[in-house]
């Protein structure tokens, strides 16, 4: 397995040394590695954990949400960080067509169903991003808000080797951004930050 895997779920937050770092779920083993020689301190916790106040999280870190409600995750992390924190959740594409395909519940989150969630439950400055491969082992972190990036991943940080992937990456060029992160991307990662207190929320 690469060792870089998971490690960029640490590098895509501003983890400082002293930080506290709640991860919610199984913690990958490069990651926490990672956030250890940062010197951040690292906390283990349940969906279902409720810290108290003074030791609520400056991070959270949600390395694979692939079951379970939104809702509910989205409560704990508002339990858990403290205003104006940061989280990060790893999750299904909703867009991707090998997702939409299985029949199970919840297949996940599209980047405006997770701008919409996030910013009713108080986090503000939502970004996604597509994960090429398997979300347990996250290597790349493509930003899917920003078109021009997405198109130059698909023409030039996009290899396939499979006769459908060829077939593929000659007509992405063509596509807009948006359908091109549907194809290419079946995770993705969502950050967002915590509204710090008396802060107004994004205008609707």
């Amino acid at each position: 397995m690469n060792r870089w895997a998971s490690r960029v779920l640490h590098f895509a937050l501003p983890i400082e040394a002293g930080d506290r770092v709640m991860i919610l779920g199984t913690v990958p083993a490069a990651l926490r590695t990672s956030l250890e020689k940062a010197k951040a301190e690292v906390v283990e916790a349940e969906p279902g954990a409720e810290p108290d106040e003074p030791q609520a999280a400056d991070f959270a870190i949600v390395p694979a949400h692939l079951s379970g409600s939104f809702d509910t995750l989205c409560t704990t992390l508002t339990r858990c960080v403290r205003r104006d924190g940061s989280i990060l959740i790893v999750t299904h594409h909703a867009g991707h067509p090998v997702v939409t395909t299985r029949r199970r519940s919840p297949l996940g989150w599209t980047g405006g169903a997770a701008r919409r969630t996030l910013n009713a439950r108080g986090f503000t400055n939502v970004q996604t991003y597509g994960i090429p491969n398997k979300a347990h082992t996250p290597q790349i972190l493509v930003p899917l808000d920003h078109p021009g990036i997405v198109h130059w991943y698909a023409t030039s940080g996009f290899q396939p080797s499979s006769f459908r992937g060829i077939m593929l990456s000659r007509v992405l060029r063509w596509l807009p951004a948006a359908l091109v992160g549907r194809l290419l991307f079946p995770s993705i990662a969502v950050t967002a930050r915590r509204r710090a207190s008396g802060e107004a929320g994004p205008a609707c």
